[in-house]
């Protein structure tokens, strides 16, 4: 907790008590009445749609400092930079139970905040790296590569429209930088395709030397759930021996 009282220890048997009672793995706080400055608050609310929007996780408030986790989750987590605030999606995207409660935020009383317009770019950075590494963590030819693939397309579509001008309507080269466009679009599009083999070479030898094999929990399956997905796996597995 920071030291400028605006965060309420009270509320710290409350997080407990709902992760114990709920099954939690992991409990946020969600200062829904937050105590902040408008611009400070405006800012909050843009990144937490965003981030709801591209992380997929239905939480309100990611930069409330109030967490508690169950042993497990918190072992489970590795942060570097400042992760921190995207430890809740983290979690969720290795299967844990991840809830919130609306907790006490109050008027600053000491120091000063160290939230300024220039966290803003870093914190878009950290968020698409997020982003990127649970969505092509285990592909990533797929965004290099398409982004290639349509950076040529362009390329290609500019250079055949610069030989249309030329034969057909005598148009001076010269006079547009439609053919340097297309070259570059071309040699743009080569880089992304060269820079999605690079990174899938890294990330098969990052994986192949770690423990963790980078696969994300899909959904969660209560009993009830289980017994019937056996089920169909066995009546599948049945069918396509008697097509056999």
């Amino acid at each position: 907790m920071d030291s400028d009282r605006q965060n309420d220890p009270a509320d710290i048997p409350r997080l407990v008590e709902t992760l114990e009672s709920n099954s939690y793995d992991c409990v946020v706080g969600w200062r829904r009445e937050r105590d902040d400055p408008f611009g400070k608050r405006l800012a909050s609310w843009v990144a937490a749609k965003l981030r709801r929007f591209l992380l997929s996780t239905e939480l309100h408030d990611y930069g409330c400092t109030l967490k508690v986790f169950s042993h497990e989750a918190a072992q489970s987590v590795t942060l570097n930079g400042e992760m921190h605030r995207y430890i809740p999606p983290l979690l969720a995207w290795r299967g844990f139970d991840v809830g919130e409660i609306e907790v006490n935020h109050r008027e600053r009383q000491h120091g000063e905040t160290k939230y300024s317009w220039q966290r803003l770019p870093k914190g878009f950075l950290d968020l698409l790296n997020v982003w990127f590494w649970q969505k092509y963590s285990g592909r990533p030819l797929h965004i290099f590569g398409g982004l290639g693939i349509l950076s040529a397309m362009i390329g290609f579509a500019g250079g055949g429209y610069s030989i249309y001008l030329k034969l057909f309507q005598s148009t001076s080269l010269s006079d547009t930088a439609l053919p340097l466009f297309a070259v570059f679009m071309c040699l743009l599009g080569i880089q992304f395709f060269i820079s999605g083999i690079l990174a899938d070479i890294s990330i098969k030898n990052y994986f192949s030397n770690q423990q963790y094999d980078g696969y994300r929990v899909a959904k969660v399956l209560d009993d009830a759930q289980a017994v019937e997905f056996d089920l169909d796996n066995e009546v599948e597995s049945r069918v396509n021996l008697t097509n056999d």
